[in-house]
C-alpha cells in the first residue's frame, strides 16, 4: 500500500516535467498494483480490515482513479479503472481526528466542512468525469439526455459541498479548489459537445447550443487566468499549468470569427489574450518551427479572427443602430459565471464599457433604447450569486490582463494578409496539440 501511495504522488508531480506517454505507461503499472491489492473492491467486503484500513484504501483508490483520468485525457485512451468489478465507495467526509488506526467503529459523516471535504469533492467529480468520458468513448454515442444527466451529476458534486457548506470561503486552498472545480465543469461541457460540432461543421447547429459552449469556453479561459494570476495560489501554479485548454482556445477562435462583434464576443477575445492560456514554453520560435503542423493552422485561425474583428468594429462605428441592437441582444445571453474585475452585477461591467469605447457608442444609449420602445430584459444569470463571491482576493484577475494589447504575445507577428484557405479537422488538431504539449 505504501509503495502505491508513493508512486501515485510521484506521478502527479512528474506530469509537469515528463512526457504524458511516460506518465500514462507508469499509471498502468500503479493501477495493476492497486488492483493486485484489491483496492478496486470496497474494504467493507473484507471483515478483517479495520475502519482505518477501509477508509485508507478508499482514499488511495480514488487518487489512482484521478491519475488514470488525467493520463487517459492526455493520451486520448480509454480508462483502466472502470468496470463491473469496481465498487470502492467514496471516502467519508470526516476530520482526521475522527479516525485512528485503533478505531473500532466507522465514524458517521459530518455535515460541515472537514479535513476531507475537498478530497471527497475531488473523488465525486472524478467519478462523474469518468462516466462522461466512458460514455463519449463508447461504440454507441451517448444521447443528449445521457450527457445532460451526467453533467447534472458533475454540477451536483460541486454544488452539494461548495454551496451547502460554503467551502469557497474557508481558506485560500478552498477558494482555489472552488475555482478549479467550476473550470472543470465548464471544460467537460466543451469536451462532450465539441466532437459533434467539429465532425459536422457545415450543419446548422442550434445557436443556443453554440452560445452555451461559447460561455463555457470563456469560463474556462477566465477561471484558468484567475487560478494562475492569484498570488496566494502561486505555489500551485505548476499544477494548473500541467494542462493547456486547447478545446476552449480553438472554440473561442472559431466561434468569434463567425459572429457579429457584440460585448460578449469582445470578452471572449480578451480572454484569448490571457498570458496564462497558452504556456510560455510554446511561445518561442523554435517550438513553433518544430511543430508547424500545430501552429500554422492555429495562427491562420487567429489571423482570420483578428481580420474579422477589425472589419466588424469598422462596420459598427459606421452603423450605430446595429451596435445598439447588438447590445440589446447581448443582454439576453447569460453572463459567464467566471469572475471579472470591476463587475458588481448592476453596473461597471468592464467588458461592456470596453466594447462601447471600441464602437464609439454615444453615452445616451440607455435612453435611446427606451425611446424606441424596445424592451431590454434584465441580464439573466443561470449561476447562483454565491459563485461570484467564492474568490474574493483583490488580485484574482489583474486589470492589465483586461487592458491587454491584442497585438502582443504568441500571435503578435501574425501576417494579416496570409493565405487563409484552410480545411482543418479541429478535433484531430486538438488531439495532436495535446500530444505535443510535453
Amino acid at each position: 500500500m505504501t509503495l502505491v501511495q508513493a508512486l501515485v504522488i510521484f506521478l502527479f508531480l512528474v506530469r509537469r516535467q515528463e512526457s504524458p506517454r511516460f506518465v500514462w505507461m507508469m499509471t498502468g503499472l500503479v493501477i495493476r498494483m492497486a488492483q493486485a491489492l484489491g483496492l478496486h473492491r470496497d474494504g467493507s467486503h473484507f471483515s478483517k480490515l479495520t475502519p482505518y484500513e477501509v477508509e485508507t484504501r478508499r482514499r488511495v483508490w480514488w487518487a489512482v482513479c484521478l491519475l488514470d483520468l488525467r493520463a487517459s485525457e492526455d493520451q486520448g485512451t480509454e480508462l483502466s479503472t472502470t468496470g463491473s468489478s469496481v465498487d470502492t465507495k467514496f471516502p467519508l467526509n470526516i476530520d482526521d481526528a475522527d479516525l485512528k488506526p485503533h478505531t473500532k467503529d466507522m465514524p458517521p459523516e459530518r455535515q460541515y466542512v472537514t479535513d476531507m471535504t475537498l478530497t471527497v469533492i475531488s473523488a465525486e467529480m472524478c467519478d462523474a468525469m469518468r462516466r462522461l468520458m466512458a460514455s463519449s468513448m463508447g461504440e454507441v454515442p451517448p444521447t443528449a439526455e445521457t450527457q445532460i444527466c451526467l453533467l447534472h451529476d458533475l454540477h451536483g458534486s460541486v454544488d452539494r459541498y461548495f454551496l451547502k457548506f460554503d467551502v469557497g470561503g474557508k481558506s485560500i486552498a478552498s477558494r482555489c479548489f472552488s475555482t478549479l472545480a467550476r473550470m472543470v465543469v465548464s471544460k467537460m461541457n466543451l469536451i462532450l459537445n465539441l466532437p459533434v460540432l467539429f465532425s459536422s461543421p457545415s450543419e446548422n447547429h442550434s445557436e443556443k447550443i453554440r452560445t452555451k459552449l461559447l460561455i463555457s469556453a470563456i469560463e474556462v479561459a477566465e477561471y484558468n487566468h484567475a487560478l494562475n494570476s492569484e498570488k496566494e495560489c502561486r505555489h500551485w501554479r505548476w499544477l494548473f499549468q500541467t494542462c493547456t485548454h486547447w478545446h476552449a482556445i480553438v472554440y473561442l477562435l472559431i466561434e468569434i470569427s463567425r459572429r457579429q462583434w457584440s460585448p460578449i464576443i469582445e470578452r471572449a477575445w480578451t480572454a484569448l489574450h490571457s498570458k496564462w492560456l497558452i504556456p510560455l514554453k510554446f511561445t518561442n520560435q523554435t517550438e513553433r518551427d518544430q511543430n508547424s503542423r500545430i501552429w500554422v493552422p492555429l495562427r491562420k485561425l487567429m489571423a482570420k479572427t483578428r481580420k474579422h474583428r477589425v472589419a466588424e468594429l469598422q462596420r459598427l462605428r459606421q452603423d450605430s443602430w446595429s451596435a445598439i441592437q447588438l447590445e440589446i441582444d447581448d443582454t439576453k445571453i447569460p453572463l459567464p459565471a467566471s469572475p471579472v474585475p470591476s463587475y458588481d452585477g448592476n453596473c461597471g461591467n468592464i467588458f461592456l464599457e470596453r466594447w462601447r469605447g471600441l464602437v464609439a457608442k454615444p453615452p445616451q444609449i440607455e435612453n435611446e433604447k427606451r425611446d424606441i420602445g424596445i424592451h431590454t430584459p434584465t441580464t439573466v444569470d443561470t449561476v447562483p450569486i454565491d459563485w461570484y463571491n467564492q474568490f474574493t482576493a483583490p488580485n484574482i484577475m489583474s486589470s492589465p490582463w483586461t487592458d491587454a494589447d491584442p497585438s502582443s504575445g504568441i500571435f503578435a507577428d501574425i501576417d494579416m494578409n496570409m493565405d487563409l484557405d484552410m480545411d482543418v479537422n479541429w478535433y484531430e488538431w486538438i488531439e495532436s496539440a495535446q500530444s505535443m504539449e510535453h
